[in-house]
């Protein structure tokens, strides 16, 4: 007999999410869809989505360090 998969919870997760990407990031546009597909069936808050001009995959490490770690703080604020 087949289990019968489970469907998720609307209401399991409403926590906010912050997608960063770089501008010369290998992740794509489709990549990030999905990743906010998958937040969305699981009801989560908000979807805020970011290009950081300038950077590639490491835009902590990156020139933008500063940057970076203001929107990560403001995102927090926002949310808090």
């Amino acid at each position: 007999m087949k289990e019968k998969k489970k469907s998720p919870n609307k209401k399991r997760n409403r926590s906010p999410v912050l997608l960063i990407k770089g501008e010369f990031d290998f992740v794509t546009d489709v990549c990030t869809r999905g990743w906010k597909d998958i937040f969305s069936s699981y009801g989560s808050g908000s979807i805020k989505e970011l290009t950081m001009k300038g950077c590639a995959h490491y835009c902590h490490f990156e020139y933008e360090k500063e940057l970076y770690g203001s929107i990560v703080g403001s995102f927090c604020l926002e949310h808090d």
